[in-house]
């Protein structure tokens, strides 16, 4: 098991610790995947991971979603890839989302700086929803 692989499946256990189970697996999703093409399922959770570092005043959110519900906050959790205890270590943030409706799908997603403001970095994912 490589480490991302590693890093993904520990994000989607403490996803499925925080939200209400669905028939559907959640799709997990990192930044190299934005631009692509994702199938989905109807009603399927979607897992969006992306690199943060706590205490650098930004932040990831969803900027604008087509077709698809927000299905909590966003929450950060020790990027498990990293040394166990190191003090500022890199982060994941999990956006989580829902397909609501057959058909394309998308969402906007920006890394901005807390308290408001122009976001620094955006990705566009793309879904087809079955």
């Amino acid at each position: 098991m490589n480490r991302t692989h590693l890093t993904i499946v520990t994000a989607m256990i403490a996803l499925s610790s925080t939200t209400q189970a669905t028939e559907n697996p959640a799709t997990a999703l990192r930044a190299a995947d934005a631009g692509r093409l994702v199938s989905v399922s109807m009603g399927g959770d979607i897992a969006i991971l992306l690199p943060t570092y706590p205490g650098d005043s930004f932040s990831w959110r969803v900027r604008s979603h087509d077709g698809l519900q927000i299905a909590g906050p966003v929450e950060a959790i020790p990027d498990p890839s990293r040394s166990v205890g190191a003090p500022g270590g890199l982060h994941v943030a999990i956006i989580r989302l829902r397909a609501t409706r057959a058909g394309r799908a998308s969402a906007v997603v920006e890394q901005a700086r807390d308290g408001g403001g122009f976001g620094a970095n955006y990705l566009r994912y793309r879904f087809i929803v079955r």
